[in-house]
């Protein structure tokens, strides 16, 4: 065991988040287009672009499914938000399935992880999507690819229509359109963790 620095968000939604992938523009983009080992353990800057990683994620939610809060800007200003009640994932043995369920409808972000929930992770190197060929290789990143996804969080953080982009399909929740992103974290939390507004949110490309 080991001690391991994270982002804690002390102010969106009440506070009590522990951000576990935060992409936004930066000098020098991280390369997110990793290897195993690299998802399980972790890459980049608290504080900047970073991946938790995947043991410590599975940690965090082995004694009790936590919250799980995405909030998102894209390239023209707009900011979403999203809410699942539970969000889980499993030890390595179960190639650190992901559960992802009870989307709250007060969302202004679609529910783009729905594809995702049930599946196991895949980077360049474990190819776990359900995909013939490898999500991972085509779309730059490690995630929860099906075939292959209506989210890529951990794509390349760029201005573009294409679908290797860091996107959401479900920019709103009853609308099919997929958005390129300029900044977005994922962020969990204790259930029953206050009683906060859950519009209330930080972000902005702006901002260094």
């Amino acid at each position: 065991c080991r001690a391991v620095r994270v982002w804690c968000d002390l102010t969106t939604d009440g506070g009590g988040w522990t951000v576990f992938l935060n992409r936004q523009q930066q000098d020098k983009q991280i390369n997110f287009t990793r290897t195993w080992k690299e998802y399980k353990m972790g890459f980049g800057d608290v504080g900047a672009e970073y991946w938790l990683g995947n043991e410590f994620v599975h940690q965090l939610t082995a004694k009790g499914d936590q919250v799980l809060r995405v909030d998102a800007e894209d390239f023209n200003g707009s900011k979403r938000w999203g809410v699942w009640g539970r969000f889980r994932v499993e030890d390595e043995a179960h190639n650190y399935k992901l559960l992802a369920v009870m989307y709250s409808s007060n969302s202004t972000l679609g529910d783009g992880l729905l594809w995702h929930s049930g599946m196991q992770f895949s980077t360049i190197d474990k190819d776990n999507d359900k995909h013939k060929g490898s999500c991972a290789h085509e779309y730059k990143g490690g995630w929860w690819y099906n075939v292959c996804h209506n989210a890529n969080p951990t794509g390349i953080l760029t201005n573009s229509d294409d679908f290797d982009s860091v996107g959401w399909v479900y920019w709103s929740p009853r609308e099919y359109k997929w958005a390129s992103l300029c900044w977005l974290q994922m962020k969990i939390r204790p259930p029953n963790f206050g009683t906060p507004d859950p519009s209330d949110g930080p972000g902005d490309c702006s901002s260094d």
